[in-house]
């Protein structure tokens, strides 16, 4: 099961050239996107759990790439972030560089598997030179969202190119016993 992560991220949460100068500031900004939409839940709640987190280790992949991600409690579905930033942060990152693609995203408690999912896709994502090279050149926030979904579509079609085995179109659940 592929996690899509059009249906954990929007257009609204998408921000290109953010002006920020460390860490904590990108981290505010993450948090305060989710805490827009989420009812109940201040930024200061989801910024401590993501400093938390961090404390654990950076979760800079390197390449100039980070993915912040927490377990919170009292949301039911996951909810992320894309930044693009002018100018790029000291995130601890394990080549050194300094970061400025930034995918943070909160996932519930309980959805370690789906906390998982979206790990790897964003890893995927994240691991194509060409795309971060296209979603660092992207010059606005509707850019960045449809590199997101390009992206994925693209995926989605490469998973679908295996019939009968993973999800193609002639799969109709049954095992051919013929072969």
């Amino acid at each position: 099961m592929i996690t899509q992560l059009s249906r954990i991220l929007s257009p609204a949460r998408c921000l290109a050239k953010v002006s920020a100068d460390s860490r904590k500031r990108v981290l505010e900004k993450i948090s305060e996107m989710c805490a827009n939409e989420l009812s109940d839940i201040v930024s200061r709640d989801i910024f401590d759990a993501f400093v938390a987190r961090e404390r654990l280790g950076s979760t800079a992949m390197g390449q100039g790439v980070a993915v912040p991600h927490v377990r919170f409690d009292g949301i039911e579905q996951p909810i992320a972030v894309l930044l693009q930033l002018l100018n790029p942060v000291d995130y601890d990152a394990p080549d050194k560089q300094k970061v400025d693609l930034f995918f943070g995203f909160l996932v519930p408690v309980g959805a370690q598997g789906e906390h998982l999912r979206v790990l790897s896709q964003v890893a995927g994502m994240f691991g194509d030179e060409a795309m971060r090279e296209e979603l660092r050149k992207a010059e606005n926030e509707q850019i960045l969202y449809q590199l997101v979904l390009d992206h994925e579509r693209k995926s989605l079609a490469r998973d679908d190119t295996l019939p009968g085995l993973i999800g193609g179109d002639e799969d109709d659940g049954q095992i051919d016993e013929k072969n």
